[in-house]
């Protein structure tokens, strides 16, 4: 004890950091005092925590009733919520919280509590109600009042704070939300649930970003289905009464000024720290616009001054108020110092459904730990306590490294904000999930249905991934591995086959390496497309196959049984493409997948009428290397006859200015870079040219990579172009995309990669867009790149499904690489694509399957390729390494020696 001061310890705030801080050293034997300028118990007692929660309480309660009604159970005449009786019942809940905490509780065990207001007079003394008193030691607690916006008119409309809130009388009708964070989104779902008519306005485009991107996308799906309407990247720009209503006006973006009215406005566009009057400057106590400023061990500027709970940060949770207040007084008086510690922080969100988390989410988790993640994920729907309950809505999602150990935690649904704890104490303690396989819990409850659920298949995976376990299994009599059905039957999850429209249809090129026999042929003129390719004869050799409208993936069976009868009966196959409209990257993949396969029987194939624009997309995608281009119909047949006739050129003309075709970028001779970051790897694209499929070494492969999306509210061309405008963060870590004069993702951008090779090995190459719209973009390969091809990335809709794929068309650029993809390099390409697409659906908010189909077109190399060798990307960054890692030590001294202060 300190006997020249009058206490030991002066708390400021009677919240609930004041009082633990208080109580905590009190028991240490300290004489304490705690000055409140309002009620005991702070924010959390009088006007957030509790009667917030008894407001939800409420909401939670009238959905049951209605869950009652449509269920029949309950009469036609059963009694509605009476909006006058809400908020008394609120504000009885709030006394008796209080009553639990009253001022003589505390005086009894030696803490004085004194109503008023406190203003430092220097860092030792305190003004209180008009005398001095004086301390040891400090904690300031004071905790954050409501943020009221600058909006014109707003103070001239009677708003309401969670400080007036429960003051009214009568309960509104209709009520305008400012604000979409976590306090807001709970009045919302509250006040939604009670019968009101909500609306939520925010500035920000994104709500809730601490929270896993795809819980929160779920959340916001659950409240927009109950009515109440969320309105994002939205201003706020006046209010004004009009009619016995507030109306609002606001602007979304660039967009037209509209209007909103209701019975009431609530703020809840955040809190500020309470610091008015305190005079923190004359105590010499460092602060600025979110709080008091301290260090991890919650001491402020001054050293024997600390602070705690909301007015500290960095999170204003009730929890956490309590955990730094039992830090803050301990190491105000004990020796030894604790340091704050938020790794195991637990949030909840209290709507309807509860959102709750702990540690990481799936996209931080996996940018950490990359392959080694493993994701566990459970749907209400299919839990017996949620069948139950009534409650189908609903999530969780359980990640786990690559020991087994619990990174992060989420649930949105029922009982989250209770299960969630046993998921923070397993996290906390770092014990593997495994281990909880042995324990046993209560069924049906929501902990049995994710925590023991997950133990389990944790449990499983641990055994799948034992080399022995296996060996076991595969050689013991009477035995068996068949694990992985165990696991999907414990999980309750069926395989989406992404491919099975393919599998089932032998038309499709994604199925064959040869044409199939005339038994696999249905009769389906039509194709769901249109009738875009007719066939008809032209004498005993040739066949003409008419191409009108647009050619795209669309028309892969069209085109498909129209080649199968061609090449049936004639030499010769002439396109006729005089009624082509519109081509993509898909439709030039068509014309070579079938030309190659045509070509491989023997059978010439020959295009004529090509509609001039398209020339030059003959050029670049390398069409006009596989097949002989003929102005018009007469032409080409007059050539059959006289092949010194044939064909005519479609290299670009010099000086050339006509522009491409839709979506399609212009051929060009060399490709160029320029505006590429100092320090990559910058080689093997300046002045090369491109590389088509009919130009590499290897064999010649399709590939299809889909992703099965679950749950996403965005329509094809909203995803593409997210996908395009964020391309390089998609891919896995340590591959990078430099595009030219850092240009958008448009036809004709060139761009250099460097990406990562095992052994820390960087390969230096490029790719140019050829192709892009609304729904789709293709790169192709830069001469040297591993595959000579391109690669188209689209998205569409089946049957009510999402679909994203990446589809390469590609051979294997020279001997070197084909070797290496005949060896198992080819596996490393697939993990490639497989994470890039986890990422993006990641960044959509959702997950889904991916599936992967591969199809050899042609089974043999062109050695007269093979002098591709000295283009080689792979060979040339591998002689280059050493170079470039030295230049970027050398420019690493540089920037060190640049930063030293003279």
């Amino acid at each position: 004890m300190n006997p020249t001061c009058d206490y030991d310890l002066i708390v400021i705030g009677a919240g609930i950091a004041g009082m633990v801080s208080a109580v905590t050293a009190s028991g240490l034997g300290k004489r304490v005092a705690v000055i409140e300028k309002n009620r005991v118990g702070g924010n959390c007692t009088n006007t957030t925590c509790i009667p917030s929660k008894a407001l939800i309480r409420l909401g939670h309660l009238s959905h049951d009733v209605s869950l009652l009604q449509r269920l029949g159970l309950l009469n036609d005449d059963a009694a509605e919520i009476q909006g006058r009786k809400i908020m008394p019942h609120i504000r009885g809940i709030v006394q008796r919280a209080y009553e639990k905490d009253l001022p003589e509780t505390f005086e009894r065990i030696g803490i004085r509590i004194i109503p008023s207001r406190a203003s430092f007079v220097d860092p030792h003394r305190i003004a209180v109600d008009g005398q001095i008193l004086s301390a040891a030691k400090f904690i300031i607690a004071a905790g954050t009042s409501p943020v009221i916006p600058d909006i014109p008119g707003l103070r001239d409309i009677g708003f309401l704070t969670n400080e007036t809130l429960y003051d009214l009388e009568d309960f509104p009708r209709s009520i305008i939300i400012l604000g979409g964070g976590v306090d807001g989104l709970e009045y919302a779902s509250a006040f939604g649930r009670l019968g009101a008519e909500t609306t939520v306005v925010e500035m920000a485009t994104t709500l809730v970003p601490a929270a896993d991107r795809e819980l929160v996308q779920h959340l916001l799906r659950s409240l927009r289905t109950g009515g109440i309407r969320l309105l994002t990247g939205a201003k706020a720009v006046s209010l004004c009464s009009r009619q016995d209503k507030a109306v609002l006006t606001f602007q979304r973006s660039d967009g037209p000024f509209e209007e909103i009215a209701a019975d009431k406005v609530l703020v809840a566009v955040g809190r500020k720290p309470d610091l008015d009057g305190l005079c923190l400057e004359k105590a010499g106590v460092a602060f600025n616009a979110r709080g008091i400023i301290t260090d991890d061990k919650l001491r402020t500027s001054t050293r024997h001054i600390y602070a705690c709970g909301d007015i500290a940060g960095p999170f204003q949770l009730a929890t956490t108020a309590e955990a730094q207040a039992i830090v803050a007084a301990t190491n105000a008086f004990l020796p030894v110092k604790r340091t704050v510690d938020y790794r195991n922080n637990v949030y909840v969100i209290f709507t309807e459904p509860p959102l709750a988390w702990t540690g990481l989410t799936e996209e931080q988790a996996h940018a950490r730990y990359g392959r080694k993640l493993r994701a566990y994920r459970f749907q209400y729907n299919a839990m017996r306590r949620a069948i139950i309950d009534g409650n189908d809505v609903g999530t969780a999602k359980i990640l786990c490294d690559g020991r087994g150990r619990i990174v992060g935690a989420h649930i949105l649904g029922e009982g989250a904000g209770e299960v969630i704890h046993e998921l923070q104490v397993i996290k906390a303690f770092r014990t593997p999930l495994h281990q909880l396989q042995a324990l046993t819990h209560a069924y049906p409850t929501y902990a049995q249905a994710i925590v023991g659920r997950a133990s389990q298949l944790a449990f499983l995976d641990r055994m799948g991934k034992n080399p022995f376990v296996d060996l076991a299994l595969r050689l013991l009599p009477g035995f068996a591995n068949r694990l992985h059905l165990s696991r999907e039957r414990l999980a309750e999850t069926h395989r989406v086959d992404a491919f099975a429209e393919f599998n089932d249809d032998p038309l499709s090129a994604a199925t064959m390496t040869e044409f199939p026999d005339k038994r696999a042929l249905t009769d389906d003129p039509d194709d769901g497309h249109g009738r875009t390719v007719e066939s008809r004869k032209a004498g005993q050799e040739a066949s003409i196959l008419d191409i009108r409208g647009d050619l795209t993936a669309a028309c892969e069976k069209a085109l498909t049984r129209a080649f199968i009868e061609a090449v049936k009966s004639a030499k010769r196959i002439l396109l006729n493409l005089s009624g082509l409209r519109h081509m993509d990257a898909e439709g030039a993949g068509l014309l070579i997948v079938n030309a190659l396969r045509a070509n491989r029987k023997g059978i010439a194939v020959s295009a004529c009428g090509l509609p001039g624009p398209y020339r030059d997309v003959f050029h670049l995608t390398g069409l006009d290397r596989v097949m002989a281009l003929y102005d018009d119909e007469e032409h080409a047949l007059c050539c059959r006859r006289f092949p010194e006739k044939s064909g005519f050129s479609v290299s670009p003309l010099p000086g050339d200015s006509s522009p491409p075709p839709y979506g399609w970028a212009k051929s060009v001779d060399r490709l160029s870079l320029a505006g590429i970051p100092a320090g990559v790897m910058n080689m093997n694209v300046d002045g090369r040219r491109t590389s088509s499929p009919v130009q590499g070494f290897g064999r010649l492969w399709e590939k299809r990579y889909r992703l099965l999306l679950h749950d996403t509210e965005l329509d094809p061309g909203q995803i593409i172009s997210l996908w395009r405008s964020e391309f390089p963060d998609f891919w896995p870590k340590g591959n990078d995309l430099f595009p030219s004069r850092n240009a958008s993702i448009s036809p004709g951008t060139t761009a250099l990669l460097n990406l990562s090779l095992p052994g820390g090995l960087t390969l230096a190459t490029g790719l140019v867009v050829i192709y892009a719209d609304d729904r789709s973009f293709s790169f192709m390969t830069a001469e040297g790149h591993m595959l000579s091809g391109w690669i188209t990335f689209s998205c569409f809709r089946d049957h009510q499904s999402t679909f994203i794929q990446v589809h390469p068309l590609f051979r294997a650029s020279d001997p070197v690489i084909e070797l290496g993809f005949r060896l198992g390099a080819a596996a490393q390409e697939d993990r490639f694509w497989h994470e890039t697409l986890g990422n993006l659906a990641r960044r959509l908010g959702t997950h889904g399957e991916v599936a992967q189909q591969n199809i050899l077109v042609d089974p043999h190399v062109q050695w007269n390729r093979f002098a591709n060798i000295r283009h080689s990307a792979a060979i040339r960054s591998a002689l280059y390494m050493p170079f470039y890692l030295l230049n970027k030590f050398f420019m690493v001294k540089k920037d060190q020696s640049r930063n030293v202060k003279p």
